[in-house]
C-alpha cells in the first residue's frame, strides 16, 4: 500500500497548465488524474473546476482536461476578440485538442460537454469533424436551437422560446451601441437593469422549487442606487450574456447531419 501511495495521491492533484491559442492568448486548463485523456467542456457561467466532485472517483483511470472558456473561471480576465464567441471557443477547443493529442500521443479521446459547452461541440463538429473524438456525451444542449414544425419543443427554452427570444432581441437592440464599453458602470442605467434582469432569468431557469427561486430572487435583488454604482464582477460575463442572446435568436444550428456523423 505504501508503494502505491505516491501514484494514488498524484491522481488527485489538480494542476493548471496554459495552452497557447491561435491568437497567442494563454488559455488556462485544469488537469487531474492519470490514464486515458478525457476532455470536459463547461456550461455558461460555470467554472470548469465544478466538474471535480463528479470525476474524482475516476481519476485513477483517466486524465481529465478541463479548459476554462474565455470570460469564465480561471479565464475570467481574458477578453473575447470576436463578437461570435461560440466560434472563438471552437478555435480554442481545437488548440486544446491538438495539445492533448501531441502530449498523450492519442489521436482521439472521449469528450463530455454540458449546455454552452455542448453548443460549442456541435459547432466544433460542424467545422472540424469528429476525428479527434472517440466518444461524445452531450448534456442538455439540443442539436438545433430553434423550435420547428418537426421540432416543436426540443429547442432552447421549450414552449417559452418565443417569449424569451423576444427579450433577447430587445436586449440586443438596446445594447449594440455600447458593445465597446468595458466598464459596467459606464453603461446607461436602463441597459444595466436589462442585463441584470436577463442574468436573473438565466439563474431562475435552472431551479424549479419555489424556495430555490425565492433565494435566487432575494440574492439578485439590487436597489437602484446600487445598480447605478455597481461594478460588475466580470465584464466579460456580461458581454457573453449579450452575445449568447444574439447567437440564440439568430443561429440555426447543426441538425441531424451532425448526429449521423457521430453515430
Amino acid at each position: 500500500m505504501k508503494n502505491n501511495l505516491p501514484s494514488l495521491l498524484s491522481s488527485y492533484q489538480l494542476q493548471t497548465i496554459t495552452i497557447s491559442m491561435s491568437d497567442d492568448t494563454l488559455l488556462p486548463v485544469s488537469v487531474i488524474g492519470s490514464g486515458e485523456p478525457v476532455m470536459l467542456l463547461h456550461a455558461f457561467g460555470m467554472d470548469a473546476r465544478q466538474f471535480l466532485p463528479f470525476i474524482l472517483p475516476l481519476t485513477q483511470r483517466y486524465r481529465f482536461y478541463l479548459p476554462h472558456f474565455r470570460g469564465f473561471g480561471m479565464s475570467s480576465h481574458l477578453t473575447l476578440p470576436r463578437f461570435n464567441f461560440i466560434e472563438q471557443y471552437v478555435d480554442d477547443v481545437e488548440q486544446v485538442f491538438r495539445h492533448v493529442s501531441k502530449k498523450t500521443k492519442c489521436e482521439a479521446f472521449p469528450v463530455a460537454a454540458i449546455s454552452m459547452g455542448a453548443l460549442v461541440m456541435w459547432a466544433y463538429f460542424q467545422r472540424f469533424g469528429t476525428q479527434h473524438v472517440s466518444r461524445y456525451l452531450n448534456i442538455d444542449q439540443a442539436p438545433m436551437i430553434h423550435n420547428q414544425p418537426d421540432w416543436q419543443t426540443g429547442g432552447v427554452f421549450g414552449t417559452r422560446q418565443t417569449e424569451i427570444f423576444t427579450q433577447f432581441a430587445d436586449l440586443i437592440a438596446n445594447a449594440e451601441p455600447y458593445m465597446q464599453v468595458d466598464d459596467f458602470r459606464h453603461l446607461p442605467y436602463h441597459l444595466k437593469t436589462k442585463l441584470l434582469d436577463i442574468e436573473r432569468a438565466f439563474s431562475l431557469l435552472s431551479v424549479s422549487r419555489k424556495p430555490s427561486q425565492l433565494l435566487v430572487k432575494t440574492l439578485s435583488h439590487r436597489p437602484p442606487q446600487k445598480i447605478s454604482l455597481m461594478k460588475h464582477g466580470n465584464t466579460s460575463y456580461a458581454v457573453c450574456l449579450l452575445t449568447l442572446s444574439y447567437l440564440t435568436i439568430t443561429a440555426a444550428f447543426y441538425r441531424q447531419s451532425v448526429y449521423q456523423r457521430l453515430y
